[in-house]
Order: structure tokens, then C-alpha cells, then sequence
């Protein structure tokens, strides 16, 4: 079921003149809009107004469209253009459904890369001076020398130079191919402006990258100059970085490896700020000044009459952009694509800070932040030699630059290392970085992404030589990152391989093998080995895979993502991990909207938008799944990538019902993916809409109408629908395929919600096509969808109005006419029924006949008696076409005043544009937005209720517990009650004793709040200490401290006050019967109000935790189905997966329940309501107060049974929100109580009448054939009628567990069975109570005459509340003369007699209104009062009465 969550919006009128009262909200509409005489009707496209056979549909993203084949008509391609605008008017007046914040999934953060902006051009400017040393740097004796892992003291300086830059040229190509590389060797100043200048032209508004080396310059200045050289080498030349700046531009991103790099970092940033302010300040500038000079234009242009409509078009829109005589150029906004990048986006990675000096280690290179930079496997292979040297005493620092293999294999041991190194590396910067700054680093760019990677591996190495690097944007500190730990131990696997991979022995044989040639004189050249080794791959990824997978197990308790998610990124690159990977990773998605951002963050989409090219079957089933999970959080970011190198066509197949899913688990589930998956592709994307026509999906859809899944079918539902909206060539295919046909025969009658709704949806969808060569169609399919208006659930209800309305803006001339008839009739009904008061006031009252109490009938001569709202909606004798018409019409009307606010603004807009004849355009449905939540909850975890030792799982098991005490705990009060009718009960034997008198007293009296009407009932919660009371327009929910406990013995808790926790707001229609579901689970509260409208309530049990909150300890499992309650869901099931409470987090729990007894902030809201009585009899006295409508929950069948001033009573099956059963009472009195033993018969329904008669109903029957037996022995109406239930066996045995129970011997067994009959002196019988005082006791196996008859009150005090205790033999009732009185009905005595309220000031209290039991403890509450002063007093048992003899 899915519900409601639009705030409340309450209309007016009740059910006994729904239609009047609908009339007259339309008729206030036209009032209002014939008071604006300034405000013109919406018109047409073209000039036009809408026409008969035009249906204007406002769309998801605002595009309206004409759907029709009249002779006006034209292509949706020609009139997209035209309807923009007034669809977008029409949205603004009439809006779309507004999802409620239950159905709204999290916003998701920003995933994609917006702007890619690529390194296309290098410059790489080496200032070496091989050979001259700089004045501020003096170099050690033994010193690094190595530039780009080349000596240049080996050849010539120039040719060193030279060589050194033809490496560093070859090491930079290995990141990015691509780019056009320029080299200034030793430049002067003139070399470098001219090169920076040359590369920005080069490389346009993309990025450049400035490589500097100066090794062989002075350190920067902390100004921000860098050095180079004079024409003659004589001289150092600063560079201001301000200069750089002037001639490269940006974008750019500059890599300083010198020393004291910070200090061109710190002047870069500050110039970078400098030059951005001023940059915004001139914008600014140059628009204002641009704004001023065209208007000055438009001024001297026009003339002083168009210049004040000019001046008035300019303020009322800010622009003066479209004013005449104004320059194109001159706009008065900038496009941000024309802004240039600021340079303070500019990227700086620098080798040291402004103090530091770079190592001169001679085992390193001299450049080794470039090495590191450039080729990071040889030097982290050569870092980790030099700082372990047990890797050094097996493998040579010379051989780790020899790794085999190449980088773009990851079959060979250098490609495995750089996959594992890449791996490494992003994970390590994903985990430390914001998302934006990840993505901007090592998303953008993939010179950017490989540079950063390689930083991460330089900031380790230098800060272990005491060198701190630095980067704009900052890079926190990530060299002790616990990744860094895997990394070395894959190396160290690497090195250990090393000199066997190439053929080199290892270094202790090495050793051994020279000590023994120099023994003998010979040479020392060893011989190489025979053969080379093989390379063992190394376990690294299916070790984190398997760590993921672990962390997976605890991922409910998890507050941050897995540190291995990017790592499955790689992961998948291998054909031998990838099936596992994505097993995993279909795992984490399905945690939640969270989970699905955090993947799309790190970057998981092009991957698997890539494997949609992969043929192979066993991908099948989990791509399904990934991608119903990324698409149900991100519906609208994907489209263009689906059809992109046609990848929705993967799923089209899957859809087929000739795809081969051998490997598929499900079939079904994941073919309503599928669906999913395209209904999500044609949602608001034509492109998509017209690929999926072509490609059979409405074909493929149609074959899975029938399918025994309900998913499937409501998903092949939704995605015909998504494919047809507003497309006429697909609506055409649909219907010439008879898709309307199947829709209605297979899924419009569905027994799951949801599949109902979504047939409404696929027929309204063809209804947006209007053609009169497709009236028979479109009349037999609204013909289909008019039974959906009276629907239990709001959302098939709020379909089916949406579908009508296109059939009404289709034909709004007859419909238009239609209301102006109504209207008109409305008004002489009206004048006439005033004249009639008129008259009768003048010539007095006129004769009337009443039957007291709410079964009221007053006749009025001269006044019209109104019909049953079954005839105001019957079809009147006409054609075709106006029988389905008048029928649409009064259903709208009905709909306007639904008890759902939602359905009821949808009804209100229509209704609203016919009597003001305005164009209609009906409201988008957000069916789709609602059910892909669906796909967004976890499905492969179990709920959080059934996860073992989660916080919802030790909080049912400690509710069972709690709820099995105090069923035990209520035994004692039921043996003692018993004893009164003398009877004594234990759990081996009975005992007859001398019936005696218990103590009652009053223990608590609490003010309600002054009300519009008085209180009308009374409910207490079994295992809460909650009161629910119903007074005027609302439900007041009441905390009472201690009602819920033992009231025998030293151990009853003492009743100190009563708390209102909530007020729930119940409309215009006051609630008259209010019922609670699932006691022992989480509560549904249920209301019936006057107007026939049931509404069902949820959370209004405070949530608290057992385990944070309580901190208790659990016993046991809690029984052997380990649920709450007795044993079992409610003694059933639940009713309606969406009525269930909000789920809420385990992170949220674990914050919030630190508060100990408190809710979390979830209030009590309207899960769904619908019309349950819809043949109710209206009053037939105008302004007579309406019938009330009862209720009575029948737990094991899962149904609610409701009745009123009707001739049947109707049994509701909430689980799928359809009538289970309509029993004929064969009578045309009111129904005034239901009753019914949910235990032992809950197929038996006894229903008390307005006529006096109980009649007892059997629900298994026909309808014609359910009245069993009609006694008529009460002189008036019935008050109240309540059936005695069984006490559980289990609650006679000391201890009575499930274990327990299981444990007893047959005979054992046999006396607890007896006990408990014992103890239930009433079950099996029925007490009635009358408005004459009468109670009378009668036996359900034959209800033909009673069996005792106690007479509370005399013959002058009428009864007006009544209640019997469901287990003890115990009634209370109460009068108009303001006593109450509690009576034994085993034995027809009265236990306790009570003036209510017994005090000062009690005879101003008014009269006994309502009254009620405590479900498990002998505890009864009586309210009293008028609407303007109400009370509630608590009665209870003080003790028990001990058993008196044998």
C-alpha cells in the first residue's frame, strides 16, 4: 500500500451531502474567479482556446503537448514550441503532486565531472648549469646526481643536457601522449615568455602544464622569483611568478622542484587572489556600464509614450537585454562558459615548503620529486631497498629499474604493480579528500589524476628525509595512511621475486658463489640462471575483496563507507575478479541512497556503463541489479548514457521473453528491473521514449501483464505507460495492440495496490489521446477506470482522477454544461428547502417521528427526502457517451471531497476549471517517483527487525517479553473476578468458593480539552500506558503512568496524572469509533468518522529502544517465531507493507537514543484513509446530526469490519486495500455496534441495531445469506454489543513460555485448557446493552433468545455508554443521569455503583458519554462532560479476593 504524505489539506463537507458540499466549493471557485474581471482565461496554443478534442497534459519537466488526431490537431513535434509556455502557466496554477518527505529519496550530491579540461600542451624548463654549482646551494662531497635517472657528468653538459630532457620528455608522455611537449633548456627570460606565451596560444582554454627544475639556479625568493639565465650564462635573472602568470594564463598547473618551493607557492596564491578580485570587479564594472548605455539608447530611441511601456517592461523584468536599439553585445548578464578561470583554480604541486632544502642523498636521485612524479614504481621499488634492508640482503638496489613487464599489461609483474599502485593511491586520497576536490584532482584530467597519484608517493618518501611538499589546493598530510602497510607488503612480494624474474640468483648465493671463485684464483663474473622465473600474481585484491566483503557483515552498524570501495573500481579491470566484485559491490548499493552516492562519488558509473558491452550471462543478473540500484536514486543523470553505443538495448533483451537467464536466480524480479530500468529511461526523454518503442519494449511489457509477480506486473505497467506519455505514434501501437484491453482484463482489479495504480496510470496515459475514431476505446476504458475512484488506496484513487481528467479535457463543453445544470438544480433545491423552514417556522413544528439515540429518523412534511448516495451517482438512462460522462462528473464531485487531501486537490483543480471554464490541464502523476523508492531501499539485507543484535531486533525480542509478563501478570485479576461468581481458578484445578465483593475505587480523573462536540469514545492500549479519546473534531492521544500493570496486591502502581502526547486532527467530520491494530507490535490506530471515511494512523506509540533507552536484559529468543505479542504479529500478520512505521537508520538510533524513554521525533501520521462506508443513508432532517459509523478489528483475518446507517456491513482486507467481504443486514435499521470473538470465531460478526435487534452475521456466507439469527428482545436501540474472549492457556501455567508449554504432558495440558475456559466464564458469549438500561447476556451457538437479562438502571435513566472487559465477566455501563456502574455478568450483580464525578460541583458534569476497558487488567474508564468541560475517570480493582473455601 502506498500512502499519502501531502500535508493535510481538509475540505469541506460530510458524507451524508458529498455532493452539495462539492457543488458548492466549485461554486465558490467560479465566485472567486468572477471577481477578478482583470484576469483572462488561460488560452490555447495558437491563439486558440482548448477545445473538445484537444487534451493538454502539464508534463514532468513542463512540456505540454496537444495528443490527438482531430482535424485541428497537429504533431506534438510541431506544437512542443507552441504549449511551453502554457503548460508552464498551467503548472503554476494547477501544479504536479508534491511528494511528501517520506517518498523524497536524499538529495544526491554531485557525481559528475561538469567541466573536463584537458593538458594538452607541456612546457618542461630544466635550469641545470651542469657543472656550476649555485651560490646559495653548496653540494656535499658525495651528493645525488641523477636528473630524470640520468648521469650528466657521464657525457658532455650539453649532451647531458640534452639526454635529460629527452627523458623527462618520454616520462611525461607515459601520463599524457597526447599533449604537445616544448623544452627550454638553461632559458633565458626571453625563452621562457616566449615559450609560455607560444604554449597558451597552442593550447587555447585548455589546461598547461609548466615543469620547472632549478637544480642549478638560487632558491626561490619568498617574493616568488624563480631564476634563469642571461644570454651569456653570466648572470641569474629572476621571473616573477606575477609574469608567469601574465603569459600562461589559465588554466595551468605548474610542478616546482627546486628548493624552498613554497615560496613560490605562497606569492602565486596571493597574486592568484589579487588578480581574480580585480578581474570580478571589472566584470562588474563593464555590465553596469553596458546596462546604463542601452537604456540611455532605448531613452533617446523611443517615444514618452512607448518609453513608459518600455520602463514598465524593463521593471517588470529586470532586463533590458530585449529593448530596442540595444547592442547584442550589451547584455546585462555574462554566460559563465565566456567567464575566463580564475587563477586561484590554477594547480601548483612543489617539492619542498619556503624553508626547506631537498635531500642530497646519493642513493636517491637528484630530482626526486620528479622521480617520483614520473616513474613512481622504480622509485618506490628503490625506496623500499634503501629503507629495508632485508629486502636489500636478497635483491640489489641496481635491479629494481629492471621490473619486467609493461605498464599497460597488468598480466605482466610492472603493470600488476602500477594496477596495484593506482589502486592504492586512490583509495588513499578518496578516504582523506571532500568529494569535490577528489573529483577535481583525479576525476578531471588524466595528467592531473596520474600527477596527484604520484604526489601522494613523493609527500611519503621526502617527509622521511625531512622535506614537506606542498600543493594548491592542500593536500592534508597522508604519509601514515594504513593503506601504505598493503602497498609495502606488495612490494616486498615484488622484490622478493625481483632477481629470479630476471634471472639474477639471489644475493646471498651471489656472495657465496664470489667468496668461493676468490678461493680459487678465478674470475668473479658469475654465470646467469638457467632459466627465469615464474611470477606469482599478487593476492592483494582479493585480499581487500575479501575485507570488503567482511566489512559487509556489519555494514548495518556502519557509519562510513568501506575504505576498499574505489579499490573495486580496479578490481573490475580483471576479467578473473570482476563477477565477485560485482557481487560485492551489488551488496553495498543495496545498503541504501547513501551507498549508491558514495559509489557514484568515487566514480563507479563509467565502468559499469562500459560492462553493458560484455556478453557474458553470469554479468546478467548483477548489472540488472546495479543498475536498478544507481538509476532508482538517479533517474534523470543516466538517460543520455543509456543510449549512448545503445546500452539500454542490454536490458530490452534481458525483457525478452526469448533471453537466455539460465543464471538468473529470479527471473521475474529481475525482468521488473528491467522494466524499471527502461520506465526510468522514457521518464521526461523523448529520445529514450521513441528508442524503447522501436526496440518492442511495449510488445515485451504486454506479455508480463498476467505474471504471478506482482512487482513485474506493476513495473510492465508503469513502463508501457512511460513509453506512450504524451507520444500518439506509440499510443496508436498500444491500442492497436489491445494494451488497454489486457491492462484492465489482468492488473485494473489486482489484489496488490500497487499493480492497480499502475493500470490507472497505463489507461490514463492513453486517455491524453483524443480522436473520434477512438471514442469507443477511450469510452470503454473510462468506462475501466471509474471503479478506481472508489478505491481503498488513496494512491489508486489519485490515479484514477488523474485519468479522468484527460477524459474531461477532452469534452469540457459537456462537462462545462453538465456543472452550469447541477449548479442550477443546486440552487432550486436550496431556495426550496428555505422556503419549506420558512413556512414551517411560521405555522410551528410539524409532526415528526424519532427513534432516540444516533439511529435519529425525523421526516418534515414539504421537505424533499434526499436519496442514498448510491442513487446521486447512478447512471442515468442515456447514450453511451452520457452515461459515462454523468458518471465521470459525479464521481470528480465525490473525489473533490475525498478524505485524502491529495486526492482531494487533484479532484478540486478539475472541478474548479469546468465551473470556470478554464482549459484543463490535468496534474503529471508521481507514481513513478513513488515506487522507485522501491528499488532504492535494501532487498538483499534483511530488515533491520530481523537482523540479530540490531537495535530493532533486541527491542522485539525484549516487547515479547514484555508483553508476555504482563499477559501472565493479568491472570490473577481474571482468577479473582471469577472467584466473585464463585469459582476459583489454578493451574492444576478448580474449586468452587462463596462469591464475594471486590474493592473498586476511583484512582484518576483527568481533564480533556473543550471540544466542539463531547467525548464520543474511549480506547486503552493493552501494553502502552495510552488512552485514546475522541472528541470533536480531533483524537486526543494520553500518556498515563502505570494504567498498564498489576492492579492486585502491594504492587500496584499508583496513577499520579495523565499527559496529552499528541492531538490529531481529524477534519471536518468528527470521529465517532476509534479502534488499535497490532497492540503488540507496532500500533495502528484506527478512526471511523460520520461521513463513512475510515483513517488509519501510524506512530502513535512513542518509539523507544529496549536496548539504549531501556537497558535491560533479553531473555531468550523470544518464543519460537520470535515476534511480539502472543506469539505471533498482532495474533496474525501484518496488514500493508507501507503501513508499517517510518524505518529509520541505525545510525539515527544510535544518536537519538540517548534521551532514555523518549521518541525520536516521529509523529503520528494519516498512513492511509479512503471511504469504507460508501452507502451510507443520510439524515432526513436537513441538519440532523449523521448516523455514527463503528468499527471492529478482526486481528487473524487481517480485516476491519465497518458499519453504519447502511444495510451491510463491510469487512475491509487492509493487506490489499480491497472490500473482502459486503454483508446484507436485512434491514434498513443503523447499525450502531459491531462485535466479534477474534479468537474463537472471528468469522462471526454481531452487529447491534438502531430497531434493538442483534443480529449475528456469518461472514463465510453470501452476502444474502450472512444474517445467521435477528433477536429482537431490547425496547430500544443498542448502545453496545461485546463478545467474551478466551484467556490464553498459556497465561494459566506458571512461566507459560513457548518452552514451557512445549514441555507439559497431555494431561497437564488438558487442565490448562480447562483452566482457561474457567477463567473466561463469558467466552463464547455476547453481552448487549440497550438504551433502556437492559444488558443481556446471550450464548453465540444459539443467539435465538437470551440467556440472563440485568437491568442497570431504572426506567427513568436512559444508557448512553457501554463496554464489557474482553476476558473477565465485567461490564460497565453508564447513563445520562450521570452514574455508571460496573456489573458481573456471570452472575448479573453489580460489583460497584458510582455518581460520575463524586464530588464538589458534580451535578454540572453532564452525562456518561463513553467507556472502556483495559484490554488485559481490570481497570475501566468512564468519560463524562459536556463538550465544553469533559472528563476521564480511571476505576480500578484494588486487590483480590482471596478464595474462601474448597
Amino acid at each position: 500500500m502506498v500512502l499519502p504524505t501531502d500535508p493535510p489539506v481538509f475540505t469541506p463537507g460530510m458524507r451524508r451531502d458529498l455532493i452539495p458540499a462539492a457543488i458548492a466549493h466549485a461554486r465558490s471557485a467560479a465566485r472567486a474567479a468572477a471577481m477578478q474581471p482583470g484576469l483572462d482565461d488561460p488560452i490555447a496554443p495558437n491563439g486558440t482556446d482548448a477545445s473538445a478534442s484537444t487534451c493538454r497534459i502539464v508534463h514532468g519537466e513542463g512540456g505540454a503537448a496537444p495528443l490527438t488526431n482531430g482535424p485541428r490537431a497537429r504533431s506534438i513535434r510541431d506544437t512542443e514550441a507552441d504549449t511551453t509556455n502554457a503548460a508552464a502557466a498551467a503548472a503554476g496554477a494547477n501544479g504536479t503532486i508534491e511528494l511528501g518527505p517520506e517518498w523524497a529519496l536524499p538529495t544526491l550530491p554531485e557525481w559528475r565531472t561538469t567541466t573536463r579540461v584537458k593538458t594538452n600542451a607541456v612546457a618542461l624548463t630544466l635550469c641545470l648549469n651542469i657543472g656550476v654549482q649555485p651560490p646559495d646551494q653548496p653540494r656535499p662531497a658525495k651528493a645525488a646526481t641523477l636528473q630524470a635517472w640520468v648521469d650528466p657528468f657521464k657525457e658532455t653538459a650539453a649532451k647531458s643536457l640534452d639526454l635529460i630532457a629527452k627523458h623527462l620528455q618520454q616520462q611525461y608522455e607515459v601520463l599524457q601522449p597526447r599533449a604537445k611537449y616544448r623544452l627550454a633548456l638553461d632559458p633565458t627570460l626571453d625563452d621562457v615568455k616566449k615559450l609560455c606565451s607560444g604554449l597558451r596560444r597552442l593550447a587555447k582554454d585548455e589546461r598547461v602544464l609548466f615543469h620547472f627544475n632549478g637544480h642549478g639556479v638560487p632558491k626561490p625568493t619568498p617574493s616568488g622569483e624563480i631564476w634563469v639565465f642571461n644570454k651569456t650564462y653570466t648572470q641569474y635573472i629572476p621571473v616573477s611568478v606575477y609574469d608567469l602568470q601574465s603569459w600562461l594564463g589559465s588554466p595551468a598547473i605548474y610542478v616546482w622542484d627546486c628548493s624552498a618551493a613554497g615560496n613560490i607557492v605562497t606569492a602565486f596564491n596571493q597574486f592568484a587572489a589579487t588578480r581574480d578580485a580585480e578581474a570580478a570587479a571589472n566584470a562588474a564594472n563593464a555590465v553596469n556600464a553596458a546596462t546604463n548605455a542601452a537604456a540611455n539608447a532605448a531613452a533617446a530611441t523611443l517615444s514618452n509614450g512607448s518609453l513608459a511601456g518600455t520602463l514598465g517592461t524593463l521593471t517588470a523584468t529586470g532586463s533590458v537585454s530585449d529593448l530596442p536599439g540595444t547592442p547584442p553585445l550589451l547584455s546585462s548578464t555574462v554566460p559563465p562558459s565566456s567567464l575566463p578561470t580564475p587563477f586561484s583554480e590554477s594547480i601548483q604541486l612543489a617539492s619542498c615548503a619556503a624553508g626547506d632544502t631537498l635531500p642530497w642523498t646519493p642513493d636517491l636521485p637528484a630530482d626526486v620529486f620528479t622521480a617520483c612524479l614520473t616513474t613512481p614504481i622504480t622509485m618506490a621499488l628503490q625506496w623500499h631497498l634503501l629503507t629495508h634492508a632485508s629486502a636489500r640482503a636478497h635483491c640489489p638496489v641496481e635491479l629494481a629499474a629492471q621490473l619486467p613487464g609493461r605498464l599497460n599489461d597488468r598480466r605482466t609483474p610492472l603493470g600488476e604493480l602500477n594496477w596495484i599502485f593506482t589502486a592504492v593511491t586512490d583509495t588513499i586520497a578518496w578516504s582523506v579528500l571532500p568529494r569535490d576536490v577528489f573529483r577535481r584532482l583525479f576525476r578531471q584530467d588524466l595528467l592531473v589524476a596520474g600527477l596527484f597519484r604520484n604526489y601522494l608517493l613523493a609527500q611519503r618518501i621526502l617527509k622521511h628525509y625531512g622535506c614537506n611538499p606542498m600543493t594548491s589546493p592542500a593536500l592534508p598530510a597522508t604519509d601514515m595512511h594504513p593503506l601504505w602497510i598493503a602497498w609495502d607488503l606488495v612490494v616486498d612480494m615484488v622484490v622478493d621475486q625481483l632477481p629470479g624474474l630476471l634471472g639474477h640468483p639471489p644475493m646471498q648465493q651471489k656472495q657465496q658463489q664470489q667468496q668461493q671463485m676468490r678461493g680459487i684464483g678465478g674470475p668473479v663474473m658469475l654465470p646467469p640462471l638457467a632459466h627465469h622465473a615464474e611470477y606469482a600474481h599478487s593476492p592483494f585484491f582479493a585480499e581487500q575483496l575479501t575485507a570488503f566483503d567482511v566489512w559487509l557483515v556489519t555494514a548495518s552498524a556502519a557509519s562510513q563507507p568501506p575504505l576498499q570501495l574505489p579499490i573495486v573500481l580496479q578490481v573490475l579491470l580483471s576479467q578473473h575478479h570482476r563477477t565477485r566484485a560485482l557481487i560485492i559491490l551489488s551488496r553495498f548499493l543495496d545498503l541504501g541512497p547513501w551507498a549508491v552516492a558514495e559509489a557514484l562519488q568515487v566514480g563507479i558509473f563509467p565502468y559499469v556503463l562500459k560492462l553493458l558491452q560484455s556478453p557474458a550471462p553470469e554479468l546478467k543478473p548483477v548489472l540488472v541489479f546495479i543498475w536498478t540500484r544507481i538509476l532508482a536514486v538517479d533517474p534523470a543523470g543516466c538517460q543520455a548514457d543509456l543510449m549512448k553505443e545503445a546500452g539500454y538495448a542490454y536490458f530490452v533483451h534481458v525483457l525478452s521473453p526469448t533471453a537466455n537467464l539460465t543464471s538468473v536466480t529470479d527471473v521475474s524480479e529481475h525482468r521488473a528491473m528491467c522494466a524499471f530500468i527502461l520506465a526510468t529511461l522514457c521518464h521526461g526523454y523523448r529520445a529514450g521514449q521513441q528508442a524503447c518503442l522501436h526496440a518492442g519494449v511495449l510488445q515485451h511489457a504486454a506479455l508480463y501483464l498476467g505474471d504471478a509477480d506482482d512487482l513485474l506486473r506493476q513495473w510492465a505497467c508503469i513502463a508501457i505507460a512511460q513509453v506512450c506519455h504524451q507520444q500518439s505514434d506509440a499510443i496508436l501501437h498500444a491500442l492497436d495492440d489491445g494494451l488497454h484491453a489486457a491492462i484492465a482484463r489482468f492488473c485494473l482489479a489486482d489484489a496488490v495496490t500497487e499493480v492497480r495504480a499502475a493500470a490507472a496510470l497505463a489507461l490514463g496515459t492513453f486517455l491524453q489521446l483524443a480522436s473520434p475514431q477512438l471514442q469507443p476505446v477511450t469510452l470503454d476504458m473510462v468506462t475501466a477506470v471509474l471503479p478506481t475512484v472508489s478505491d481503498a488506496a488513496p494512491l489508486v484513487r489519485a490515479e484514477g482522477v488523474i485519468a479522468l481528467a484527460c477524459f474531461v479535457s477532452h469534452h469540457r463543453p459537456w462537462f462545462e454544461g453538465a456543472a452550469e445544470r447541477m449548479v442550477a438544480e443546486r440552487n432550486e433545491a436550496v431556495a426550496a428547502a428555505t422556503a419549506a423552514a420558512a413556512a414551517a417556522a411560521v405555522t410551528g413544528p410539524a409532526s415528526s417521528s424519532h427513534v432516540g439515540g444516533t439511529g435519529a429518523v425525523i421526516s418534515q412534511p414539504g421537505v424533499p427526502v434526499p436519496s442514498r448516495l448510491a442513487a446521486l451517482v447512478a447512471v442515468p438512462a442515456a447514450g453511451a457517451f452520457e452515461a459515462i460522462a454523468g458518471a465521470t462528473w459525479k464521481l470528480l464531485l465525490m473525489a473533490s471531497v475525498d478524505p485524502d487531501p491529495a486526492v482531494a486537490k487533484i479532484a478540486q483543480r478539475v472541478v474548479d476549471a469546468v465551473i470556470a471554464k478554464h482549459p484543463i490541464y490535468p496534474p503529471c502523476s508521481t507514481l513513478f517517483e513513488r515506487q522507485r523508492r522501491f528499488f532504492a531501499e535494501p532487498q538483499i539485507l534483511p530488515m533491520e527487525i530481523r537482523q540479530q543484535g540490531s537495535v530493532r531486533d533486541l527491542e522485539r525480542k525484549w516487547t515479547f517479553e514484555r508483553n508476555r509478563k504482563l499477559v501472565m501478570a493479568s491472570h490473577g485479576p481474571c482468577v479473582a473476578i471469577a472467584a466473585e461468581s464463585g469459582i476459583v481458578v489454578n493451574g492444576n484445578d478448580t474449586t468452587t468458593t462463596v462469591p464475594t465483593s471486590p474493592a473498586w475505587s476511583q484512582a484518576l480523573t483527568f481533564a480533556l480539552p473543550t471540544a466542539s462536540s463531547p467525548l464520543r469514545a474511549l480506547r486503552v492500549h493493552a501494553f502502552e500506558d495510552l488512552v485514546f479519546a475522541a472528541q470533536g473534531t480531533h483524537i486526543g492521544v494520553w500518556s498515563v503512568p502505570g494504567l498498564t500493570s498489576d492492579t492486585s496486591g502491594n504492587k500496584a502502581q499508583r496513577l499520579t496524572g495523565a499527559t496529552e502526547l499528541y492531538r490529531l486532527e481529524h477534519g471536518t467530520a468528527p470521529p465517532t469509533a476509534i479502534e488499535v491494530a497490532h497492540e503488540d507490535a507496532y500500533s495502528l490506530l484506527m478512526s471511523a468518522s460520520a461521513d463513512g471515511a475510515v483513517r488509519v494512523w501510524r506512530d502513535v506509540v512513542p518509539y523507544r529502544s529496549a536496548y539504549t533507552a531501556r537497558q535491560v536484559e533479553i531473555a531468550g529468543e523470544g518464543g519460537e517465531d520470535g515476534t511480539g505479542g502472543h506469539g505471533n504479529d498482532d495474533r496474525g500478520r501484518w496488514i500493508g507493507a507501507r503501513l508499517r512505521p517510518q524505518q529509520r537508520q541505525t545510525r539515527q538510533l544510535v544518536d537519538d537514543d540517548e534521551d532514555d524513554d523518549e521518541s525520536v521525533g516521529v509523529v503520528p501520521t494519516v498512513a492511509t484513509s479512503w471511504r469504507a462506508a460508501p452507502d451510507l443513508t443520510p439524515p432526513r432532517v436537513r441538519g440532523a446530526a449523521a448516523d455514527a459509523v463503528v468499527l471492529k478489528w478482526i486481528g487473524p483475518l487481517g480485516m476491519l469490519a465497518v458499519a453504519g446507517a447502511a444495510r451491510t456491513v463491510r469487512l475491509w482486507d487492509l493487506d490489499r486495500d480491497q472490500p473482502a467481504h459486503v454483508v446484507h443486514t436485512r434491514s434498513a435499521a443503523a447499525v450502531t455496534a459491531l462485535a466479534c470473538d477474534v479468537l474463537g470465531s472471528p468469522h462471526v460478526l454481531v452487529a447491534g441495531g438502531a430497531d434493538g435487534a442483534v443480529r449475528v452475521l456469518d461472514v463465510r456466507a453470501p452476502p444474502a445469506d450472512a444474517l445467521v439469527a435477528a433477536p429482537k428482545e431490547h425496547p430500544a436501540w443498542c448502545v453496545g454489543v461485546e463478545c467474551g474472549q478466551r484467556v490464553p492457556p498459556a497465561a494459566i501455567v506458571d512461566g507459560g513460555s513457548a518452552a514451557t508449554m512445549a514441555g507439559l504432558s497431555v494431561a497437564e495440558l488438558e487442565r490448562a485448557e480447562r483452566a482457561a475456559a474457567v477463567a473466561s466464564p463469558l467466552a463464547g458469549m455476547l453481552v448487549s446493552a440497550s438504551a433502556a438500561g437492559d444488558l443481556k447476556l446471550w450464548d453465540l451457538r444459539s443467539p435465538t433468545r437470551s440467556v440472563r437479562t440485568v437491568n442497570a438502571f431504572g426506567q427513568n435513566a436512559s444508557l448512553s455508554a457501554f463496554a464489557m472487559h474482553p476476558y473477565a465477566p465485567l461490564a460497565v455501563a453508564g447513563s445520562a443521569a450521570q452514574q455508571c456502574k460496573l456489573v458481573n455478568m456471570a452472575t448479573g450483580a453489580v460489583a460497584h455503583s458510582a455518581t460520575h464525578y463524586e464530588g464538589f460541583l458534580g451535578q454540572r458534569l453532564g452525562k456518561v458519554t463513553a467507556a472502556a476497558f483495559h484490554p488485559l487488567f481490570p481497570t475501566a474508564l468512564v468519560g463524562a462532560g459536556p463538550a465544553s468541560a469533559p472528563i476521564v475517570t480511571v476505576y480500578r480493582r484494588e486487590r483480590a479476593s482471596a478464595p474462601v473455601g474448597n
